[in-house]
């Protein structure tokens, strides 16, 4: 006598949500960064050209390529696609960091107020007193909201990488909207960016080059196994299970 039986397995997807080692990569970034000036700021700390490169504009970059990289999880999650999703997504992304642009800024006009009574520091390089003497030189209310809009650097000059963030967080779901079967129109934005930056001289545009980066990240999640897309949200396995129900005693 035989029997059969069916037995269905399902396998969970992979998980498509927060990835914890890149808050290890983003700090390990943020220290090279803060190293980076460290350097530039005071006399007696010793480094080369190469670790000045490392730990500043690769590190700032580095940064770029995994904020692209998340924010196209973010995009692919759930299988969201389409032209439609862009305004609340530019919505969103704004709220998330024009917060902290304002708490920056405030706090840059603080402490620039304050430098009347900070002593001078013996230790400082040249290009420190250089960025002390642009916040101090940021006077009236029309100066500061020009600093909020990002109109104006001088109270916190890094916020030209906050610019960069939102140049690249406005063009990446437009990238999301290429073909992904089709090599050519990658090929092509990459192409793009790598003319628009340089300059006729040969030296690098400071507004375009940076967003390099963001395309870096772009490909790099199309080539991520775990994308939403590029993986089946659950896999059903059949299995038929033949059984054989010994004879009983004595046979038949």
């Amino acid at each position: 006598m035989t029997g059969a039986s069916s037995v269905k397995t399902s396998y969970p997807p992979k998980s498509v949500g927060r990835i914890s080692h890149l808050d290890a990569l983003r700090g390990i970034a943020a220290l090279g960064v803060c190293f980076h000036h460290a350097l530039y700021s005071f006399r007696g700390i010793t480094g080369n050209e190469f670790i000045y490169r490392m730990t500043g504009e690769s590190a700032v970059v580095f940064f770029f390529l995994l904020s692209s990289f998340v924010l196209c999880r973010s995009l692919d999650r759930g299988g969201h696609s389409g032209i439609a999703i862009i305004p609340a997504y530019y919505v969103k992304r704004f709220f998330r960091i024009y917060p902290a642009v304002l708490a920056a800024v405030v706090l840059a006009a603080l402490v620039a107020l304050s430098y009347r009574w900070i002593p001078e520091l013996n230790d400082a390089t040249p290009w420190f007193h250089e960025q002390v003497a642009k916040a101090r030189s940021v006077t009236g209310f029309s100066a500061y909201l020009m600093n909020a809009l990002l109109l104006d650097r001088r109270l916190d000059p890094p916020l030209w990488t906050i610019i960069i963030e939102l140049m690249g967080s406005f063009l990446l779901p437009w990238l999301m909207l290429l073909p992904r079967r089709r090599t050519a129109p990658l090929f092509a934005v990459g192409v793009l960016l790598i003319f628009f930056s340089f300059r006729a001289d040969g030296c690098t545009r400071y507004w375009i080059a940076p967003l390099f980066g963001f395309y870096i990240g772009y490909l790099i999640h199309l080539l991520d196994g775990s994308s939403p897309r590029m993986e089946v949200i659950s896999t059903d396995v059949q299995i038929t299970v033949i059984t054989k129900t010994p004879d009983p005693p004595g046979g038949r």
